[in-house]
């Protein structure tokens, strides 16, 4: 019997009279049958184009390197190990120990509400190699926010700051211009780049600490 691999067709077996009339059959035309094109005109056609890449590249039996080849690729979709799995399952409990803004800044109450919920969401939306049952905690401060006018633009600067615990930190800095008639929803805007940076990095300065403790 004839070992055939997952991905190779074995014709060893296939006679050519047999793939002559196999081809013959596939290859009539589909008004042939005009009762049933829509069912066996598709079918045909399916069934040609296989037959095509197959006498293209499959009639000789894998070699060692297209066996290995096969073989990682089935090991690689197979994805993490049910055991990893199991520890991610769920989301961890991320929570915002303490936000710092500066005072001097005109809106300055409303800039610090639009970012709790910017950096609630992004919060929500990293990966930090953690699952269920597992509790973040960061600190969020921005050490610069400044607006300033240059001919018929707004341009402002931003620079942030997070913290995790063990001194773990990620820095974020970004100069945008946009409508100086429109100056908070520039700033908002501002605010959410930066927090998106200092989060995303935060996330994977955790991902890498869970990692090493694991290993």
């Amino acid at each position: 019997m004839t070992a055939i691999m997952p991905g190779y067709i074995s014709f060893r077996n296939i006679t050519r009279a047999k793939l002559s009339f196999c081809l013959s059959t596939l290859l009539q035309p589909i008004w042939r049958l005009p009762s049933e094109t829509d069912r066996y005109g598709r079918m045909r056609l399916g069934a040609l184009v296989l037959a095509g890449c197959l006498c293209a590249g499959a009639f000789s039996a894998p070699t060692a390197a297209q066996s290995q080849e096969l073989e990682s690729s089935l090991a690689s979709a197979e994805g993490p190990s049910p055991c990893a799995a199991a520890e991610r399952v769920g989301r961890p409990v991320v929570k915002l120990d303490r936000l710092e803004f500066p005072e001097n800044v005109a809106n300055a109450a409303a800039y610090v509400a639009h970012l709790k919920r910017v950096l609630r969401r992004e919060a929500a939306r990293a990966d930090w190699g953690a699952g269920r049952g597992a509790r973040i905690e960061y600190r969020f401060s921005v050490t610069k926010l400044t607006l300033a006018h240059k001919g018929d633009v707004l341009a402002v600067t931003c620079a942030a700051v997070g913290k995790l615990p063990k001194g773990k930190i990620a820095r974020s800095r970004i100069s945008f211009g946009g409508d100086p008639n429109k100056p908070r929803d520039v700033v908002k805007r501002v605010l959410e780049i930066v927090a998106r940076g200092v989060i995303t990095r935060l996330a994977e300065l955790e991902r890498l600490r869970r990692t090493g403790a694991a290993g």
